[in-house]
């Protein structure tokens, strides 16, 4: 079991808390200078170049697998679906608050879990037990 450390643990929380709140603020200004698809670009390129510069220097991290022909369509369906949510989520700051785009970001996950409880038959682990 892995060892809990709350002087790590909560700083990152912090940090993680705010740049999610700030995001939709930042990416409504600055989509008065550029356009959805140009800011989702440079989301993409910088999140990639930072998680290989981290992966590469650890070593940790085989894609290989992801490309096998078996793997490869929910590896480009995952791809293009993270592009449509972000492509989808800066396009509709244009028409609605950055909080109410942050009110919506956040129902995603739950609508997810819901969805995927009803729909898929999926199992849902509570704390006395699998439902």
């Amino acid at each position: 079991m892995a060892q809990s450390n709350w002087k790590v643990g909560l700083p990152l929380t912090l940090v993680t808390i705010f740049m999610w709140a700030t995001l939709p603020i930042a990416l409504k200004g600055l989509l008065g200078h550029i356009s959805p698809g140009t800011a989702t670009w440079y989301r993409f390129a910088g999140a990639a170049l930072l998680a290989g510069l981290y992966y590469g220097q650890a070593r940790a991290l085989n894609l290989r697998p992801l490309f096998s022909r078996i793997l490869l369509p929910f590896t480009l369906l995952a791809v293009i679906g993270l592009l449509v949510n972000y492509l989808a989520y800066a396009s509709g700051l244009n028409y609605i608050t950055p909080g109410a785009a942050q009110m919506v970001i956040q129902l995603a996950p739950l609508l997810l879990l819901i969805s995927s409880v009803l729909w898929l038959g999926e199992s849902f682990p509570f704390a006395n037990g699998v439902v």
